[in-house]
C-alpha cells in the first residue's frame, strides 16, 4: 500500500467554494457574473417544474453556462426568490434563467430534485434547515452566445433568516448539508481529502485506488490517515472516511462519510457516530 501525502496552495475558486456566507433577516441577494469561465452544459432543466432544454428542443445548436448558490432558511414559509426580466437580443437571442433544487444538482441528471425553473420572480414553499440550491444558468444559440454573459443580481426573501452556504463545487460529500469537516473530491481512481476550517482549506492527503483491493476485509480495515482523517475499507465493502470534531454545542460527535470509492457514483452519504464506534 503506498500512501501519498499532498500539500495544495489553495486557489481563489476554491476559497470561494469554502467560505460561509452570513445569514440576514429577510432578504439576502447574490451576485456575480456569467460568462465563458463558468461550467458548460449540454442541456439543463427548467419549466414549470422542470422540462429538459438541450438541442432537440430547439432544434439548433445551443450551450448553457450555469452557476450555484447554495443556502437554507430559518423558519419555515413561502420564499421569493426573483430578479429582472431575462435579456433578449435581437442580433441574435439568449435567455438568462433560474431553477431552484431541493437536493444537490447533478450536470448530468439536470431535473433530479428540480422543484421549478422560470425568469423573473417566483415563489417556493422552503423548510428550515434545509440546503436548497439555486441555478442560475444563461443559454442560447451558439451562434451569438456572448449576448447571454453578464452581471447578474438576485434576491431571495421570507419570513425568517436566508443563510448563503458555500458555493458547490465538485466535491462528493455535499449531502452533509455543506458543513462536513472535510471537502472530498474524486479525480478519477484519486480521493483528495481536503480539511474545511471555515473560511480556508488545506489538502492534507491523498489515496489512489491503483493501490489497493476493492475485494471487502472481513473486518474494518483501516487504509490510510492523516492526523485525526481516517480512510476505512468497510467489511461491506464500502469505503468510510472518518473524522473526529466537536460541534458548537459542545457535543462530542464523529464525522462520516461512506461511499464506494473512486471512481465515485453517486451513493455516497453522511452518517455521524458516536464516539469510539468505528
Amino acid at each position: 500500500m503506498m500512501k501519498k501525502l499532498f500539500v495544495l496552495a489553495l486557489s481563489i475558486s476554491m476559497l470561494s467554494a469554502l467560505v460561509f456566507g452570513e445569514a440576514l433577516a429577510g432578504s439576502v441577494s447574490i451576485s456575480g457574473v456569467l460568462g465563458p469561465d463558468d461550467a458548460p452544459q449540454a442541456n439543463l432543466g427548467w419549466g414549470t417544474p422542470c422540462t429538459l432544454y438541450n438541442q432537440a428542443s430547439f432544434g439548433f445548436p445551443i450551450v448553457f453556462y450555469y452557476e450555484l448558490a447554495a443556502f437554507k432558511v430559518t423558519v419555515d414559509g413561502s420564499y421569493n426568490i426573483g430578479w429582472d426580466q431575462p435579456y433578449f437580443y435581437s442580433n441574435g437571442w439568449a435567455w438568462t434563467d433560474e431553477a431552484l433544487y431541493d437536493g444537490p444538482f447533478t450536470p448530468g441528471d439536470p431535473l433530479s430534485n428540480c422543484m421549478g425553473g422560470w425568469n423573473g420572480t417566483q415563489s417556493f414553499p422552503l423548510v428550515k434547515d434545509h440546503v436548497y440550491y439555486l441555478l442560475i444558468f444563461t443559454f442560447g444559440d451558439t451562434s451569438a452566445f456572448t449576448n447571454g454573459f453578464g452581471q447578474y443580481n438576485v434576491t431571495i426573501s421570507g419570513p425568517g433568516n436566508i443563510i448563503l452556504l458555500p458555493s458547490p463545487d465538485n466535491r462528493i460529500n455535499w449531502d452533509s448539508g455543506l458543513a462536513g469537516p472535510v471537502a472530498l473530491y474524486c479525480d478519477g481512481d484519486t480521493l483528495n481529502v481536503w480539511l474545511v476550517d471555515l473560511g480556508s482549506g488545506e489538502g492534507i492527503f491523498q489515496f489512489s485506488w491503483d493501490t489497493w483491493s476493492d475485494t471487502a476485509p472481513a473486518t474494518n480495515t483501516l487504509v490510510t490517515s492523516m492526523g485525526a482523517v481516517e480512510l476505512w475499507h468497510l467489511s461491506t465493502g464500502e469505503y468510510q472516511v472518518n473524522v473526529p470534531y466537536s460541534p458548537e454545542y459542545g457535543v462530542w460527535k464523529g464525522y462520516a462519510f461512506i461511499f464506494n470509492g473512486c471512481p465515485y457514483n453517486s451513493d455516497g452519504y453522511t452518517n455521524n457516530f458516536d464516539p469510539g464506534q468505528q
